[in-house]
């Protein structure tokens, strides 16, 4: 009986929104854990990058232009640094 009754919970915990047609709003869902990034609090869509609350996988948005597929953040604002216009590295000959 207990089996049982974990085996349903599970089912409900894992199972996706299924209201995506009827609410005519777009879902996206981590493809680690499979969590509703959509309703995650925070979440939105235009993000660089978005650490998923259900595993803590961080995703980098597809949409981002970079040279790089390692996201460089930085530790003091959490902003995407990829994404940054830099300055580039002075050279000095002797």
């Amino acid at each position: 009986m207990l089996k049982e009754f974990a085996d349903k919970i599970f089912g409900l915990l894992s199972q996706k929104d299924e209201t995506v047609e009827d609410s005519g709003q777009e879902y996206e869902f981590c493809p680690n854990c499979d969590a509703n990034l959509t309703k995650q609090k925070g979440y939105d869509r235009t993000l660089p990058y978005w650490v998923c609350l259900g595993c803590g996988e961080m995703l980098i948005n597809p949409e981002v232009d970079t040279d790089s597929e390692i996201a460089w953040i930085c530790d003091d604002c959490g902003d995407m640094l990829n994404t940054q216009k830099g300055v580039f590295p002075i050279v000095v000959k002797r």
